[in-house]
């Protein structure tokens, strides 16, 4: 039923109420469509389809407005009720929220099943990935080389060439366990499996705890890397200084709070790292 017709079911029914076309036996269907111009211009097969909806409803509904075939038995108490109950354009309504709850329910439904599978045969093999992911780093890096008084961050590691050597080494964010402070630990991947810690209680460019870190990764070798420069007397920041580039031997290690806010680069400078900061 469209909005077309559900104005018109309601104009017909209004009209069959009229008592100027009710006859002897009941009212003219031709008086009634021929007494409003909605209905002059509607060919006799639209009427008749106007017609099958009202009975087609009334069979669903379980209430009867009119019966018959070109002479109607009009029941005006029911029409009047049913019209002043909102009509076809409320029944209308009606039948399109109940269309859109079952749509939704289908799509709930849908959506439903395609996350029970992918729990089902995916989820599990995500988590199996994760033991892997570490067996291959401690093949690589003897991870005993870790103090005892460090805990690592499970999600916050790195795998690079740090010292330029071309084996793989291992980094990654630590808490100190004693005195509750964050930073960072470099294992070579070396015959003496050298380690190096910043933060975590020890000083770096002025700093002892690195917990304000959230963008841990890698530089990639033969990047240029610059400190910032400040103004001495005012603080300002007048960009990289220029006179300290360094081409990274191996990969470095950077660190900030985003991207676009400050923070620090770790490198290896050929006897040891050197930490840069940045803005």
């Amino acid at each position: 039923m469209t909005k077309r017709q559900a104005i018109l079911l309601d104009t017909l029914l209004k009209d069959f109420t009229n008592s100027e076309y009710q006859g002897n036996v009941g009212v003219n269907i031709d008086k009634v469509v021929n007494g409003n111009v909605l209905f002059k211009n509607l060919s006799k097969s639209e009427i008749n389809n106007l017609l099958y909806i009202i009975r087609k409803e009334q069979i669903k509904n379980g209430i009867e407005l009119i019966t018959g075939e070109s002479i109607f038995v009009v029941y005006k108490t029911r029409i009047n009720d049913f019209l002043n109950d909102g009509g076809f354009k409320s029944l209308r309504k009606k039948r399109i929220t109940e269309s859109l709850i079952k749509w939704i329910g289908f799509v709930i439904t849908v959506l439903t099943f395609i996350l029970l599978i992918y729990s089902t045969f995916f989820q599990e093999n995500i988590q199996n990935e994760k033991p892997e992911l570490k067996s291959e780093t401690s093949e690589k890096v003897d991870l005993s080389k870790v103090p005892d008084s460090l805990e690592l961050i499970a999600d916050k590691n790195l795998k690079g060439d740090f010292n330029g050597d071309n084996k793989t080494d291992f980094a990654s964010i630590v808490k100190n366990k004693n005195n509750q402070k964050t930073g960072v630990i470099i294992i070579h991947n070396s015959s003496n499996k050298e380690s190096f810690v910043f933060g975590a209680g020890k000083e770096v460019d002025n700093m002892t705890d690195l917990n304000w870190i959230e963008i841990f990764k890698t530089i990639p070798k033969g990047e240029i890397v610059a400190p910032e420069l400040v103004d001495e007397e005012t603080g300002d920041l007048l960009g990289p200084d220029e006179s300290q580039n360094f081409k990274l031997i191996g990969n470095g290690i950077y660190m900030s709070v985003t991207e676009t806010h400050g923070g620090g680069i770790i490198f290896w400078n050929g006897k040891e790292y050197q930490w840069y900061h940045i803005e």
